[in-house]
């Protein structure tokens, strides 16, 4: 956290990977500074089931697990973009 710290007071990127401890699923996250966080949902990312060979990413399931860390520390969360590069 302290190494965080100075490079928040730097004024640097942060960047961050997070794993789950209850599946394999995580994220890239990149702090640009205290208003903007970006995650990057590139780890054996989490997709709807469908019966053909669509590919998409389950973003209620990453909101579901990132929403109340936000809510739990406080943090207002005023927008929230999701979309994915096919």
């Amino acid at each position: 956290m302290n190494i965080l710290k100075i490079n928040q007071a730097q004024k640097e990127t942060i960047g961050i990977q997070l794993l789950r401890r209850d599946s394999k699923a995580g994220c890239d996250l990149l702090i640009f500074n205290t208003n903007e966080m970006v995650f990057s949902l590139s780890i054996y990312r989490n997709k709807i089931v469908v019966e053909s060979d669509i590919d998409i990413t389950d973003f209620t399931w990453y909101l579901e697990k990132i929403l109340p860390v936000f809510k739990n520390s406080s943090l207002q969360v005023e927008q929230i973009i999701c979309e994915q590069v096919v």
